[in-house]
């Protein structure tokens, strides 16, 4: 970031603390966050739900760090192309530094600098990004190869059904009624749900609470109807 920043006045010293925003902040997702909230248990409960997950995250990050390196490449030529419109204005800008076309010279070096200066934070923006990215990338790749081992199925399709249910029996546990997917076991589940739900009620003396709703399928019409 550059010192030459004149509208703060710096009389705090937030020049300074500038300069640490890149020490001091993470841009990307914590460990933490990928692990517990990205892969959460209640969105992928099983280990082969969690293991695709991380495979659609590592395309999403390469994919961005592939079209990051073409910006990059692509804004190092534009840099480069601004160096060169300097080396055209330097000698026209000393040749007669009181004339009109010298001073116009001046300024459009001035501007081309500006300029490259911007482009210059725009690459190290840029590399910070991608350097997030990357870690990101990595975390998930350490992920996806500890969940490796802990696959039942050889397929995203044939580990589906089983995702499916631990979603809804997660969801059910937790009392989450209005967002339990129209499975074709929902009734099933629902109603062992209920059973087990009365006979601890009862073995406590407690009230028995109200029925969950079973999800309705495709065709619209309540299965317990």
């Amino acid at each position: 970031m550059s010192s030459e920043i004149t509208i703060l006045q710096d009389e705090h010293g937030l020049l300074e603390l500038a300069e640490s925003f890149d020490t001091q902040l993470t841009e990307g997702m914590s460990a933490y966050q990928i692990t517990h909230f990205v892969l959460s248990d209640l969105e992928f409960p099983t280990p082969d739900s969690k293991y695709y997950q991380c495979l659609r995250e590592m395309r999403t990050r390469y994919e961005s760090i592939v079209s990051l390196e073409q910006e990059y490449l692509d804004l190092q030529d534009e840099i480069a192309l601004l160096g060169l419109e300097i080396e055209e204005q330097e000698p026209i800008s000393m040749n007669g530094p009181n004339s009109i076309e010298a001073k116009r010279a001046d300024i459009r070096m001035q501007q081309a600098q500006r300029k490259q200066d911007h482009k210059r934070n725009e690459l190290h923006t840029m590399e910070k990004r991608a350097s997030e990215v990357l870690r990101e990338l990595q975390v998930f790749y350490d992920l996806y190869t500890k969940l490796k081992g802990q696959r039942k199925y050889d397929s995203h399709e044939a580990a589906e059904a089983e995702t499916w249910r631990a979603r809804f029996q997660q969801r059910l546990q937790m009392g989450q009624f209005d967002q339990l997917p129209p499975i074709p076991e929902a009734r099933e589940l629902v109603e062992d749900f209920q059973r087990q739900r009365i006979a601890a009620q009862q073995q406590n003396g407690n009230i028995i609470p109200a029925r969950a709703a079973v999800p309705q399928g495709n065709s619209g019409q309540h299965p317990l109807q």
